[in-house]
């Protein structure tokens, strides 16, 4: 669907901090350089990323004003979805809109996914896409022949809010942030956040980004690590 403007209230986000670590199950199906690269953005990059930003690099759909922004990292931090990065850290941050997601049966109102728009960082990173070709399409069905004596199965439940329960590394969250540096002040108005970011020895500054801790959808290779961990699970 359309990229829809972000209503904080609206966006779908799970009730509990990200949980799950896809490398154990990366490696078990063989996918090796993608769990490194998932613990290690840096060992993903393409020649020539420190290069300095070239024209249009930085082009991204950011469709938030500043109080639906506050309003929705109040709602990440709460949940242990959000990051705060150093402004100085940030060269390539990305953008944030939403797309129609599922509507309430009882009030009728559509719900928005949140979509990460990451191209920026994208741009520097070695697309993923060896577990990919072991997604199945729907059409292979058509050419399934069963005995009369079998049935075929099919599980259609959704995992909701897949990507956001994926636990990240503090350098793969410096990779997800988005929008434009934030004082020291707000940044402190996000107390999980912010402690983490006193742990890490980070608070020095002046500016920050808000960044997401987890895996966005919008990442390049957000597909190939979900896909990747679930095969992983069912070796």
């Amino acid at each position: 669907g359309p990229a829809r403007p972000v209503v904080a209230e609206r966006v779908a986000l799970p009730s509990s901090p990200p949980f799950f670590d896809p490398c154990p199950h990366l490696v078990r199906a063989g996918a090796t350089l993608a769990a490194q690269v998932y613990a290690d953005p840096v060992a993903g990059e393409l020649p020539g990323a420190a290069e300095p930003l070239g024209r249009g690099e930085l082009r991204r759909c950011c469709l938030l004003n500043s109080s639906e922004e506050r309003l929705l990292a109040n709602r990440m931090d709460a949940a242990g979805l959000l990051g705060l990065v150093p402004a100085s850290d940030v060269s390539r941050p990305g953008g944030l809109f939403g797309v129609d997601k599922k509507r309430d049966p009882k009030t009728g109102e559509m719900s928005l996914r949140l979509i990460f728009d990451r191209r920026p960082r994208n741009a520097i990173e070695m697309p993923l896409r060896n577990l990919c070709s072991t997604l199945a399409q729907g059409v292979v069905l058509c050419d399934l022949l069963l005995e009369a004596r079998e049935e075929v199965r099919i599980w259609l439940s959704d995992l909701p809010n897949y990507y956001y329960t994926f636990r990240v590394s503090s350098d793969r969250m410096r990779t997800n942030a988005w929008g434009n540096p934030i004082a020291r002040s707000d940044a402190m108005a996000h107390p999980y956040a912010w402690a983490a970011l006193e742990r890490r020895r980070e608070t020095g500054g002046e500016w920050f980004y808000r960044a997401a801790n987890t895996l966005p959808m919008g990442d390049t290779n957000a597909v190939e690590f979900g896909q990747g961990a679930h095969v992983g699970m069912l070796l």
